[in-house]
């Protein structure tokens, strides 16, 4: 691909203000111009990494839904523990209640 050197080129600024220049290419040989192939070569690589950051993100969001599952199951259990732990404990008041009356009929 060959540079267009005068035609369709601007200069541009950023938000600095710094100027740079836009090369514009002819479209004759975009297969083989080593600066397109390394800029879609660049582009790819940018796009993996953007999957596999996407796709890491979505592994944390994963594991740590699993996780807020399993504290709500232990958290599930623990109520179920202290539910049977109250009843043990009306339980034995009653029994003891029981017994008391019986030792001191009135």
């Amino acid at each position: 691909m060959r540079k267009i050197s005068k035609v369709g080129t601007r200069r541009l600024y950023d938000v600095d203000g710094i100027q740079g220049i836009r090369r514009r290419w002819d479209t004759e040989n975009n297969e083989t111009d080593p600066a397109k192939i390394r800029h879609e070569e660049r582009e790819r690589k940018r796009e993996r990494e953007r999957e596999r950051e996407r796709e890491r993100r979505e592994r944390r969001g994963e594991e740590r839904e699993r996780e807020r599952e399993r504290e709500r199951e232990r958290e599930r259990e623990r109520e179920r523990e202290r539910e049977r732990e109250r009843e043990r404990e009306r339980e034995r008041r009653h029994t003891q209640k029981n017994v008391n009356e019986t030792k001191n009929p009135s």
